[in-house]
């Protein structure tokens, strides 16, 4: 057979035994789990049949495309460049252990061999000269991505101090851990709670400020939300240490590990407690408001029996004992009036039940002009009337 043949045969054994030669290369010392994928060696072992059995060209083509597709292997699997070597001494280590099977099956020249052999190992060097080229475009990559992270890291530290300078001189700022013990506060806390910073480490958040005004489900609430890890916003009522009270709008946020456990809580806090003053300043002052509303009110309620209580007396004198008798109990119908206004005013801060009933509109204005006919009376006005035959229905309370 001749030195072509040989080349053709040699390389058509490579290519048909590349899975073998691979399951060979991985009985040897693989430096690095990152070539543990098979197809990207018995790849290389067809490149390397296809160089004995091809146009060199086509061959070096391929070889080309091997690299290519290794070094995107190693992108995609996220596998860190500087580890990985060339694998040559390994590839010439199991293709030498294969020549050796194959001069046991087949009859060759030792020049035909030794042609072969130079050619499997100038196919070795320049896959490792393709490797070592890729390897270094990579690994510039890696640096610039790594250059990239160091200045955005440096970016995010100065930001990160810049905003804890900010926090420091805007809020009043404390930090404490899972047990809700004080790890860090700034001065504006000291300021506000009258401790010194010796007096706040150490100790517990809630027990040393706590004044008594929330109970214990709403401290409950707080700790349960943090602990879930979400952020918890709403107003507390403090007790400093000289005994006096501060309100403050308080953003409590629960820093978690990498288990998802909180750690520790960040408590940022601003001082409402002028707010708070004068919100109650506000609502008494509209409590006062109403109150005179209120007794407004009443006091026209009142006046309107007293004047024809006051009329009726005043013209009493001049009536027969039939209309004395009649007068009387216009009289006494005021009086009733006026309790039951005064009874009114009593249970208003107890609010009570309306019950609403069939009321007849005639009736009920009927009573009303006859309280105001004594008034009337005395200022010489004559009421008249003039009502619907029938009687006319409302749904309502009539004393209302």
């Amino acid at each position: 057979m001749n030195t072509e043949n040989h080349f053709l045969l040699f390389g058509q054994k490579l290519k048909d035994n590349s899975e073998l030669l691979t399951e060979k290369l991985f009985q040897k010392d693989i430096p690095d789990p990152s070539y543990q994928y098979s197809d990207i060696h018995s790849t290389f072992f067809s490149c390397l049949g296809n160089s004995l059995n091809d146009d060199e060209h086509a061959a070096f083509e391929r070889i080309v495309q091997w690299s290519q597709l290794f070094f995107k292997r190693v992108d995609q699997f996220d596998i860190q460049i500087h580890a990985p070597f060339f694998l040559g001494n390994q590839y010439r280590s199991v293709i030498l252990d294969y020549i050796e099977e194959y001069l046991l099956q087949t009859n060759i020249h030792s020049i035909t061999l030794v042609q072969i052999i130079k050619k499997i190992d100038s196919f070795i060097n320049y896959g490792a000269s393709l490797f070592s080229n890729n390897r270094k475009q990579m690994f510039e990559q890696d640096m610039n991505k790594f250059n990239q992270a160091m200045m955005d890291k440096k970016i995010t530290i100065a930001e990160l101090k810049a905003l804890k300078k900010a926090l420091k001189e805007a809020t009043i700022l404390t930090v404490t851990d899972k047990d809700d013990i004080i790890t860090y506060a700034n001065t504006k806390f000291c300021n506000i709670t009258k401790y010194s910073l010796d007096e706040l480490i150490g100790k517990n958040h809630n027990h040393l400020l706590n004044s008594g005004y929330h109970d214990d489900n709403f401290f409950k609430n707080i700790v349960d939300h943090i602990k879930s890890g979400k952020v918890w916003k709403g107003e507390i009522r403090n007790k400093a240490k000289d005994g006096s009270f501060y309100w403050v709008d308080s953003t409590i946020v629960p820093i978690v590990d990498r288990m998802g456990k909180t750690y520790q809580h960040i408590a940022i806090q601003h001082d409402i407690t002028d707010q708070k003053e004068t919100e109650e300043m506000l609502l008494k002052t509209e409590k006062l408001s109403m109150v005179g509303e209120l007794a407004a009110g009443i006091a026209h309620e009142i006046r309107n029996p007293l004047t024809t209580i006051r009329g009726f007396v005043q013209i009493l004198d001049h009536f027969s004992e039939d209309k004395k008798y009649l007068y009387s109990k216009t009289i006494l119908s005021g009086i009733d009036r006026i309790n039951l206004i005064v009874s009114e005013f009593m249970v208003f801060a107890k609010p009570h039940a309306v019950y609403f009933n069939e009321c007849n509109v005639i009736d009920i204005l009927n009573n009303a002009l006859h309280l105001l006919g004594a008034e009337a009376s005395l200022k010489n006005i004559e009421i008249s009337m003039n009502f619907h035959p029938t009687n006319i229905y409302i749904y309502g309370e009539k004393n209302h």
